[in-house]
């Protein structure tokens, strides 16, 4: 409802149109945004945990893979190597020492953390090495065969991440729905 108003001198006039919304306009459309708001943020915060969850498994692929690759060219064994206990992961060299603090230097790659987003729910295929599960990668490319699953923390009734390591040193990773 649009009401127009003309005054002129306090007094009432054809010369100026004053057009505007009335304040309950205004209050019916604060109060229709405030709802819709309060619906549909709380639901963009499990999308935005689940595909967190997708670029952490795709990020973890392409490490796998990097890991073979460096093994391929340099022609010596390569670990990936997944912290399980401040869910991080690297690439290191083999023969390397381990400091008591862990720092990067052994490391070929920065570590990479999964962040609050993603737990590990299983891994196989891993070797334990110190505090770390690993997975070797020999000149020729090949591994043990090996399964990474990550899911979201917040909502377990989402998608898993599976990331499939094969004998080769191939890896892939799919989507798998919980039902």
């Amino acid at each position: 409802m649009i009401f127009q108003i003309s005054m002129k001198n306090g007094k009432t006039s054809n010369d100026k149109l004053i057009c505007g919304f009335t304040l309950v306009e205004l209050l019916l459309v604060l109060v229709l945004m405030a709802i819709s708001v309060a619906t549909i943020v709380p639901r963009i915060g499990d999308s935005v945990s689940g595909w967190q969850v997708r670029e952490i498994s795709k990020n973890m692929l392409a490490t796998i893979k990097l890991s073979r690759q460096l093994a391929l060219t340099r022609q010596e064994v390569i670990f990936f190597a997944l912290d399980t206990d401040s869910t991080s992961f690297t690439i290191k060299k083999a023969g390397r020492t381990v400091d008591l603090y862990g720092t990067a230097e052994e490391s070929l790659v920065p570590r990479q953390f999964l962040g609050k987003g993603a737990t590990i729910v299983r891994l196989e295929g891993f070797q334990d090495i110190g505090n770390e599960k690993s997975l070797v990668f020999w000149p020729d490319g090949r591994t043990e065969k090996a399964h990474v699953i990550l899911t979201s923390e917040k909502d377990s009734k989402t998608a898993q991440w599976h990331i499939f390591i094969e004998n080769d040193g191939s890896a892939v990773l799919r989507e798998v729905a919980n039902k």
